[in-house]
């Protein structure tokens, strides 16, 4: 299992990685390197599958609410 990392680790193990300078000077980031290290560790940034919630009972009318006088 990979270890817990923060999305600016992920970022930097990117950048230190990844990334080159090319003749002219210009950069460039590696993307099959960049991808697998997202794969690795994007698993824990992302959100769990949204449950549905229980229907709430329906409200009755006023006409049939019990009223107590006293």
């Amino acid at each position: 299992m990979a270890p817990i990392l923060t999305a600016e680790d992920i970022v930097r193990r990117i950048a230190a990685e990844c990334a080159y300078v090319d003749e002219r000077g210009g950069v460039g980031i590696r993307l099959k390197p960049a991808a697998a290290i997202v794969r690795r560790y994007g698993e824990q940034f992302r959100r769990l599958p949204h449950r549905k919630q229980a229907p709430a009972p329906p409200s009755r009318p006023n006409c049939c609410k019990v009223r107590v006088s006293g």
